[in-house]
């Protein structure tokens, strides 16, 4: 594990060598869809935590391929992560099989995805991550940290109701789906938390696969 005790700005707009692609997915500690007194009695006093999923599927960085990468960020903040002006602390866990040079692309690449929001890293560590999803069904596991179990709303309500949707995803990503989360639960040294059946996450594709639409 290395251990990195700094503020990290976002990343310049430096262009990558081709958009990288694939699964965002994330749990808050406060549900993202819901009615308008839900929202209001929970906003001021939850939703200071949050897992960030990121499998890339294809794309590079520095000349380095990110295809078959995967990172998860554990998040927490002082107040409701709605709040972009606030430095989150971050505990890192990434999985590069091609080694430490897919590694640090694919650290680049996420922070990032994340947009302008500044991090306080506490940690980067390996592990073996999976982030799957098949149909409606998303799972995330980070062995010995979190899992996530969830569902797309079937219905897509939060497509028809976007209203009752309160929060935008932590990431750069369009059109997100509403996540049922039936289990998310993170337990690391720093961080203790779980929320379980609500609708308290976001599942979309982030980039542009070549030749698609």
């Amino acid at each position: 594990m290395s251990t990195l005790l700094c503020l990290l700005p976002a990343l310049s707009h430096t262009e990558p060598d081709a958009a990288p692609f694939g699964l965002h997915v994330e749990a808050r500690t406060a549900s993202v869809y819901a009615g308008a007194c839900h929202y209001g009695g929970e906003s001021a006093t939850a939703g200071r935590e949050a897992l960030v999923a990121l499998r890339f599927d294809g794309g590079s960085l520095a000349g380095e391929s990110l295809a078959g990468a995967s990172l998860a960020f554990v998040l927490a903040a002082d107040a409701n992560l709605e709040d972009e002006s606030l430095v989150a602390r971050a505990h890192v866990y990434v999985d590069a099989p091609r080694g430490a040079a897919q590694e640090a692309a694919l650290l680049l690449a996420a922070r990032r995805h994340l947009g302008s929001r500044s991090l306080e890293l506490s940690a980067v560590e390996v592990r073996d991550l999976a982030i799957h999803d098949a149909g409606d069904a998303v799972e995330v596991r980070v062995p010995g940290v979190a899992r996530l179990a969830a569902l797309a709303m079937p219905d897509r309500a939060c497509c028809k109701m976007p209203q009752q949707v309160w929060y935008r995803p932590l990431g750069e990503i369009e059109g997100p789906l509403v996540l049922l989360c039936e289990e998310f639960r993170v337990t690391n040294a720093a961080m203790h938390f779980a929320r379980h059946d609500e609708n308290n996450g976001f599942v979309a594709r982030f980039g542009v696969a070549p030749g698609g639409d």
